[in-house]
């Protein structure tokens, strides 16, 4: 059963990589951008391993050098999405880096920036792209390493 349900995730991983759709690119709102953080602290952008892009969340890149600890994919109809990317990451790189790398991948990506809190070492950004909504959250409590939670909803 198990080695099924692998599977089957497989192949809906790999039927949803090779279908794409041109989405419409948004107006420019009047939401501020994040918070500038010094650019000697962006890392290098990293373009993943094919076999990577099949379990990563779309226009949102996985952290260079970050650990995947969870991800799923699926429909969200009580919200009425038709799909939901869901991806959890750790890194040991600097909580300062982390919030940068993300900050100019947001804007590189085409997302908007909707909404944003920022509290002591935790930053939550919501995102708008066409018909996606996006959240990105970047934490790290005293002593453990940086968590980021990706989320994206299409309709």
């Amino acid at each position: 059963m198990k080695h099924s349900l692998v599977l089957i995730l497989v192949v809906l991983l790999a039927v949803v990589a090779g279908c794409s759709r041109k989405e419409a690119t948004p107006a420019p709102a009047a939401a501020q951008p994040p918070a500038a953080v010094p650019a000697a602290a962006v890392p290098p952008a990293a373009t993943p391993a094919p076999a990577a892009v099949a379990q990563s969340v779309a226009d949102i890149p996985d952290y260079p050098g970050a650990v995947r600890v969870a991800f799923s994919q699926g429909p969200d109809a009580e919200r009425g999405f038709t799909r939901k990317s869901e991806a959890d990451w750790t890194s040991t790189d600097p909580y300062a880096t982390v919030v940068a790398y993300y900050q100019k991948a947001i804007t590189d990506n085409g997302w908007t920036v909707t909404g944003s809190e920022v509290k002591g070492t935790e930053t939550e950004w919501d995102l708008a792209k066409g018909t996606s909504v996006g959240k990105v959250e970047i934490k790290q409590k005293a002593g453990m390493p940086v968590t980021i939670e990706i989320e994206r909803s299409d309709r």
